[in-house]
């Protein structure tokens, strides 16, 4: 590839049209234009699109499918709304699963956000557009070529957070739950300074669960439980939890194997995981700090 074709692609990019690119850069405009079809040809894609091929669409038109999925999305998580409950009450019902009593599981295919409302959008919007189904086959073929390695490891990563979960049901050895040992051993070593691991164990629940919430169902009850063991306000120890579990997004598997696989960034993940791991460190002492400061606020006002 010619270093000179990259440098007339950029000065384009920059400018905006081949007319002002070709000025700045003392080349007629048929050439310039050749020297940017023949890298497009190499790279066998297209770099820019041409006057008559940008889609004449208005500004609403563009944030509508958006828009309706922020809305959907809000209407069909408030419990005071009946939407909730509605969608959730189709799906197949599977018990005892692998002969286990006790562990139960209902498949509600509607309250996933990613057949609804996400697949509906795209198909309403495929069709609101006239987009050609030649056209949207090859996006849904190139979004499945992204996103298949991402499945082995969504997929793996909420076996993970089953397995940590669960290990308390039917337990022959009589021993306690994975993550319960994990947090009663924390609160032995800590004692009344147990507000200071509270935010990273709401980053590590996120990290192996996938998200926030999952973090809150997977470590929230064993956080509160440990706050009353050791006698710290109970409020404020979930709270750490909850902000450990949003802080932990930026690190969490999932969320990175996804976005890697949303923008094409595939076997980038550890690097991206390790980039930020920074911030996620700063963030989780600052709430170290915060938890600290409340606390002694408290101690002074009960003394």
């Amino acid at each position: 590839m010619d270093i000179k074709k990259i440098k007339y692609f950029i000065t384009i990019a920059q400018e905006g049209n081949l007319s002002r690119a070709s000025q700045v850069l003392y080349i007629s405009q048929p050439a310039l234009s050749q020297y940017l079809q023949e890298l497009e040809s190499e790279i066998g894609i297209k770099l820019f699109l041409r006057s008559n091929e940008v889609p004449d669409i208005s500004l609403g038109k563009a944030w509508a499918p958006y828009a309706f999925i922020a809305v959907f999305l809000f209407i069909t998580r408030l419990r005071t709304l009946p939407f909730r409950a509605f969608i959730g009450s189709f799906g197949i019902r599977f018990t005892s699963i692998l002969g286990v009593e006790g562990v139960n599981r209902l498949y509600a295919p509607l309250n996933y956000p990613g057949i609804l409302p996400f697949m509906a959008v795209a198909l309403v919007t495929a069709l609101c557009f006239r987009m050609p189904v030649s056209d949207f086959g090859g996006l849904v073929k190139d979004t499945l070529n992204r996103v298949k390695n991402a499945a082995v490891a969504l997929l793996t990563g909420i076996a993970l957070v089953q397995i940590m979960m669960n290990t308390h049901m039917h337990n022959s050895s009589g021993m306690v739950s994975m993550v319960a040992t994990v947090a009663n051993t924390l609160a032995d070593i800590f004692g009344k300074a147990y507000f200071i691991p509270a935010p990273f164990i709401g980053v590590l629940g996120a990290f192996v669960s996938g998200s926030n919430a999952m973090s809150n169902v997977l470590f929230g009850s064993l956080q509160f439980n440990t706050a009353v063991k050791v006698g710290l306000s109970t409020v404020m120890i979930s709270a750490l939890q909850n902000c450990g579990g949003a802080i932990g997004n930026m690190i969490c598997v999932n969320n990175v194997v996804a976005a890697c696989a949303t923008v094409g960034c595939t076997n980038d993940e550890g690097r991206m995981i390790v980039k930020n791991l920074g911030p996620c460190l700063i963030y989780t002492l600052w709430m170290v700090l915060v938890g600290a400061v409340v606390i002694g606020i408290g101690y002074v006002f009960l003394a």
